[in-house]
């Protein structure tokens, strides 16, 4: 997977650095969603344990990670206040 230094030993990899590579794809410059995140996260899942029955690694370090949280289709409030005739529409609501 092109999010993991090709160069690190399995071994070095830990919860911390799996995090910080998601944070990465996900707010960063590739923005992934959260389901295709979600879906690379599995796939980790499986290696790492592949890797702990076989010795290379002592514990599997996706079983302590949870993915961030990614608020997706959040729309930009650009005004705060009503305009006059706003305000007149929800006064005659109200009463």
């Amino acid at each position: 997977m092109e999010m993991v230094d090709p160069d690190i030993l399995v071994s070095k990899i830990t919860t911390s650095y799996i995090r910080s590579k998601f944070e990465a794809v996900m707010f960063g410059d590739r923005n992934i969603s959260t389901t295709y995140a979600r879906s690379i996260r599995t796939r980790l899942k499986s290696i790492f344990q592949y890797a702990c029955e076989h010795g290379y690694l002592t514990e599997n370090p996706i079983n302590n990670f949870r993915l961030p949280k990614k608020k997706e289709n959040v729309k930009q409030i650009s005004e705060f206040f009503l305009e006059e005739d706003e305000l007149n529409k929800v006064t005659q609501i109200v009463k």
